[in-house]
C-alpha cells in the first residue's frame, strides 16, 4: 500500500512538471490528473480499512467513509478548488460554458497541487499508521 502512494506521489511530481512548460491548455488535462491522484490515494487508504473501495470519483464522498477528519477538510478544499470532479471525468458541453483554460486558472493548478500532495501525504501517514497497529 504504502508503495501504491509514493507511486502516486511520484505520478503528481511528474504531471507538476508539464504542468510547468506553461502549456496554458493542458490545465484542464493537469485538473483531471491532481483530482486521480488524490482519488487513487483515497481508494488506496479505504482498500487499507477493509479492502474495499468505493466506485465514487466524488473525493468528499471517498473521504467520509475514512475516520479522519484532516483528510474529510483536505478532499473538501481540492474539491472545492477544482469543481465537480464528475464533470473532470465525464465534460459535458451543457456544464463548459467557458472552455476549461477559462474556468481553471494557474493559481487554481498551483493550489490543487498543493492540496493534492497534502492528500497523499496524508494517506500516506494514514496507511503507515494502520499498518502498525
Amino acid at each position: 500500500m504504502y508503495k501504491l502512494v509514493c507511486c502516486l506521489t511520484h505520478f503528481l511530481m511528474c504531471v507538476c512538471n508539464v504542468y510547468f512548460i506553461k502549456l496554458t491548455c493542458l490545465l484542464y488535462l493537469f485538473n483531471v490528473c491532481v483530482c486521480k491522484a488524490a482519488e487513487k490515494a483515497l481508494k488506496a487508504a479505504q482498500f487499507a480499512v477493509d479492502a474495499v473501495t468505493s466506485f465514487s470519483h466524488d473525493l468528499v464522498t471517498l473521504a467520509a467513509s475514512l475516520e479522519d477528519p484532516e483528510l474529510r477538510r483536505l478532499a473538501q478544499k481540492l474539491q472545492k478548488i477544482v469543481g465537480n470532479s464528475n464533470k473532470l471525468y465525464n465534460p459535458d458541453p451543457i456544464d463548459f460554458v467557458v472552455i476549461p483554460h477559462d474556468e481553471y486558472s494557474r493559481e487554481m493548478a498551483c493550489d490543487a497541487v498543493m492540496c493534492a500532495v497534502d492528500v497523499l501525504e496524508r494517506v500516506k501517514e494514514f496507511v503507515e499508521l494502520r499498518d502498525s497497529s
